[in-house]
C-alpha cells in the first residue's frame, strides 16, 4: 500500500481508488494559491539550449558580460546573478570531468539523458549544489519513494551498462547498474516538462514533490515557473478539503 505522507499543511500525499496516489487537500484552498514552491531536485535543459541559458535558474544568457562558461564541457553556464553563489561553479567539477571523459561521439547531439544521470551523481558524491537550500543530501533517499515500472527498468538496463562503463568512478556506495537502471525508470513516468518560457519548454525535471501531483484532464492545478528558476503548483481555482 501507498504511504500517507504529509506534504505541507494544505495537502498529503494519499492512495487513491484505482489512481495509484494522490494529492489530497486537508483543508479548503481558496483559488490561485501557491501550494509548492520548490527548485526542482534535478533539472536538466536540453542540449540546444545549454549554449544560452543558465544552468541553474534557466534565464537567458545572452550577452551577459559576468556570466560563467564552463570551457570544459560547454554544457554548464550560469547568469551573472548565479555566478556569485559561492562555490556553484566548483560544484559542477564533478559532473563535469565525468562528462568530459567518454568518447567525443557520446558528448555530440542530445546529452540530456547523460546529464541528469551526471549531475544526480553530483548530488550523491558532494549534496545539493550551493545555494539550492536545506534538502536531503542524498538525491536516492528522495528519489525511493517514486514509483516505476519494472518493464522500463527492463527497457533502460542496456542504456544504464553504459554509464557504469564510463562513470563507475563517481559512483558512491550502493550505486549500480541496477540503481542507475530505477533512476532512469523514474522518468519514464514521474518527470515534467520543466524548465519552460512562454514560448517553449527548455528542459524536463524530477522533482520528489512536484511529481506526486496527478494528472487529470481537468486540472484543479497548473505548474508555472517561479523565481530563482522554482516551480511553483498554483490552484487555477478554489478545491475543496479532501479533494
Amino acid at each position: 500500500a501507498f504511504p500517507r505522507l504529509a506534504m505541507s499543511e494544505l495537502y498529503r500525499v494519499e492512495p487513491l481508488l484505482l489512481r495509484g496516489r494522490g494529492c489530497v487537500a486537508q483543508e479548503d484552498i481558496p483559488a490561485h494559491t501557491a501550494v509548492l514552491t520548490s527548485r526542482p531536485d534535478i533539472a536538466v535543459l536540453y542540449t540546444q539550449h545549454t549554449q544560452n541559458h543558465c544552468s541553474r535558474c534557466f534565464g537567458v544568457t545572452t550577452n551577459q558580460p559576468d556570466q560563467f562558461i564552463c570551457k570544459e564541457c560547454n554544457r554548464f553556464i550560469l547568469c551573472g546573478r548565479c555566478t556569485a553563489i559561492e562555490g556553484l561553479s566548483q560544484w559542477h567539477r564533478h559532473e563535469c570531468q565525468l562528462f568530459c571523459g567518454v568518447p567525443p561521439q557520446m558528448r555530440s547531439g542530445d546529452t540530456d539523458f547523460m546529464r541528469f544521470v551526471l549531475r544526480y551523481l553530483a548530488i550523491q558524491a558532494h549534496g545539493p549544489p550551493p545555494g539550492d537550500g536545506d534538502r536531503e543530501n542524498a538525491a536516492s533517499s528522495r528519489f525511493g519513494t517514486l514509483q516505476y515500472n519494472d518493464e522500463h527498468v527492463a527497457d533502460f538496463t542496456s542504456f544504464a551498462g553504459l554509464f557504469v562503463k564510463f562513470f563507475q568512478q563517481g559512483f558512491t556506495p550502493g550505486e549500480s547498474l541496477d540503481t542507475i537502471a530505477q533512476l532512469l525508470a523514474r522518468t519514464k513516468v514521474n518527470t515534467l516538462g520543466f524548465p519552460f518560457n512562454a514560448d517553449e519548454t527548455l528542459g524536463w525535471c524530477l522533482d520528489a514533490r512536484a511529481c506526486l501531483f496527478n494528472h487529470s484532464c481537468q486540472p484543479n492545478c497548473f505548474i508555472r515557473a517561479g523565481d530563482d528558476g522554482t516551480l511553483v503548483v498554483q490552484t487555477n481555482g478554489a478545491i475543496k478539503k479532501g479533494r
